[in-house]
């Protein structure tokens, strides 16, 4: 409770910038994830520019949108947690994660390639045959059909489009295809990524398409963390 009332104080005073050093370290692991949850949706409400110190990597991935890490008083890496993660600065850095579950920071959002080269734009209602050659053409075994608006409708393959024939290509959407969101971790990726051929695509929070996750970076990241 003196934590909740000495961060109720700062924010009262309306502080530019609220200074954090190792505000959670003297509370038990359960008093101090309910104080961690406090900030985050205090900080979703105020949009305020917070420093906080901790020697807690997982506190640290937890709250920062952005982490500096220092030795010696220097600053050897600054960045976002996926950015930290995925490319250390050096060995330093990396041991900081050695024993952290990384892959559930690891967001659809990072590891994000576009879709222009696997994308149809339509009407759903459109014959599914006259995007045939548009695959064969690009050279691509699936694609993505968004409609006109950009909102994500379902994935096609040559063979599907090839089956529906003259019908509807929204008959020829593939039935075991999930679209994930920004926020989707690597586990959940990882395990979309095993019940499909095809790239997982990602949408945003209106539903258009923002793009797909590669199987071959999907498994690349599992093996790195499997590896470290």
């Amino acid at each position: 409770m003196q934590q909740r009332v000495g961060l109720a104080r700062a924010l009262a005073v309306n502080p530019a910038v609220l200074l954090m050093d190792e505000a959670f370290s003297a509370l038990d692991p359960l008093i101090r994830s309910e104080m961690q949850n406090e900030l985050l949706r205090l900080q979703k409400e105020e949009q305020r520019t917070i420093v906080f110190i901790s020697h807690d990597i997982d506190e640290a991935i937890k709250i920062g949108g952005r982490i500096g890490i220092m030795k010696d008083g220097c600053l050897i890496q600054v960045g976002t947690p996926a950015e930290l993660i995925q490319s250390p600065a050096d060995e330093f850095v990396r041991d900081f994660f050695r024993n952290v579950d990384v892959s559930r920071f690891l967001k659809a959002s990072s590891m994000l390639t576009g879709a222009d080269a696997n994308l149809i734009t339509c009407n759903p209602g459109a014959s599914a045959e006259r995007y045939l050659n548009q695959l064969i053409d690009k050279g691509v075994e699936y694609a993505y059909v968004c409609d006109e608006t950009g909102h994500y409708q379902g994935c096609v393959s040559r063979a599907s489009i090839h089956k529906a024939g003259h019908a509807s290509i929204q008959d020829a959407f593939l039935r075991n295809t999930t679209a994930v969101s920004l926020e989707a971790d690597l586990h959940q990726l990882a395990e979309i990524a095993l019940n499909q051929e095809h790239d997982v695509p990602v949408t945003d929070a209106t539903g258009r398409l923002a793009g797909v996750v590669s199987c071959r970076t999907i498994l690349k990241q599992v093996m790195e963390r499997r590896m470290a």
